[in-house]
């Protein structure tokens, strides 16, 4: 399974944190993860000094069981995204979304 797990959903039912704010991302990946249990793994490219780009992954990642599926859903969410989240700022610079992230400070950014 692939997806864009920083990429921003409209009316998101679960908000995982994500930077320390909640974040208005998909978390269905996570779910059928879960579900399935099988493990996710974060990949990614990052441009690197010799003019190329080099891809990334993290080891897996085994999802956690909990009596409460919500309660599974949004800290297997956040376990993902914190992995994630090491590799954004290992090149913060290269990391875009052009989507709002966290919609509920859009007001507090200069337009």
């Amino acid at each position: 399974m692939l997806t864009g797990a920083d990429r921003p959903i409209p009316n998101p039912e679960v908000c995982p944190l994500f930077f320390g704010r909640p974040a208005a991302l998909p978390v269905h990946h996570i779910f059928l993860a879960t579900r399935a249990r099988v493990p996710l793994v974060i990949a990614l490219t990052c441009f690197q000094a010799d003019g190329k780009y080099h891809a990334y992954a993290s080891e897996p990642i085994e999802m956690d069981s909990h009596p409460d599926p919500d309660v599974a859903l949004l800290r297997n969410a956040e376990k993902v995204l914190s992995v994630a989240q090491g590799f954004i700022r290992q090149t913060p610079w290269q990391w875009s979304v052009p989507l709002p992230v966290w919609p509920q400070i859009l007001d507090l950014v200069p337009s």
